[in-house]
């Protein structure tokens, strides 16, 4: 419950420029600091550094919750509307042919979600032993300017209310 109130917090409430919030079925691996120990000789030591309030339980629960990837269920509260789709949808609107632009795809996908600005993917959720602190991949793939970001974010939960204290691109 409480791993879907931060995916909750993180979407964030509608609005008219987003009245559609497309979420992918699957979590991300998660593993985000560990792909990039190969790519760019990053390790454990620079994740606390980057992020220095990070607790070694949560990373440690972060980790083993993303060993593999999960299916997110129709849990979310947001007040606007949403839709979770899974990669027989995605390959509907994206085609893996090498014949044709990249760029249809996304008209493609505006055709079928005109009020989505973006694709949200996100990791599982890692705690603290006291649920005050959370750790997480939340990944966006922008359609219209043919871009993607993924950020781990680190929050804490302050006054029953979670806010970002960390995060890193």
């Amino acid at each position: 419950e409480e791993e879907y109130r931060v995916y909750d917090w993180l979407i964030g409430p509608g609005n008219e420029y987003r009245t559609l919030v497309v979420i992918y079925a699957n979590t991300s691996s998660g593993m985000i600091h560990t792909s990039a120990v190969s790519s760019e000789g990053f390790n454990r030591s620079n994740l606390f550094m980057e992020m220095p309030s990070l607790e070694l339980e949560t990373l440690e629960d972060y980790e083993a919750k993303n060993n593999r990837i999960y299916s997110l269920q129709n849990l979310f509260k947001y007040n606007g509307t949403y839709v979770i789709v899974n990669d027989s949808e995605i390959y509907e609107v994206f085609s893996v042919s090498q014949t044709k632009n990249f760029g249809d795809d996304w008209e493609n996908y505006y055709e079928r979600c005109p009020e989505s600005p973006c694709i949200r993917y996100f990791s599982r959720v890692g705690f603290n032993s006291n649920l005050d602190q959370a750790l997480l991949e939340d990944n966006i793939n922008c359609p219209y300017v043919l871009a993607g970001q993924g950020n781990l974010i680190l929050l804490e939960k302050k006054n029953g209310s979670w806010n970002v204290t960390d995060w890193m691109r």
